[in-house]
């Protein structure tokens, strides 16, 4: 593996591993990030990670606004967080 290279596996219904699909994964997959990342937080249904600039990403379950993305739209791939006004 590569540095900054992430891979997530497990249950994937929200998207939650960022690697563009909904499914489960038993064995590691490489996340869909187009970015390399230094520090990644799973939770239940999401997942967000750092990149090497320091911009957040975030993926899968959005239904409470968890991705910061300003919307509830769940995401299987990374993407931005979005700064408070």
């Amino acid at each position: 593996l590569a540095a900054g290279e992430a891979y997530c596996w497990g249950d994937n219904r929200a998207g939650q591993l960022g690697d563009g699909t909904k499914t489960a994964r038993p064995r590691p997959v490489a996340l869909s990030a187009g970015a390399r990342l230094t520090t990644i937080s799973a939770g239940g249904r999401h997942s967000c990670g750092l990149t090497e600039n320091g911009e957040p990403l975030c993926w899968g379950d959005n239904e409470k606004g968890q991705l910061g993305d300003g919307g509830t739209a769940a995401r299987e791939t990374p993407a931005p967080v979005r700064a408070p006004r």
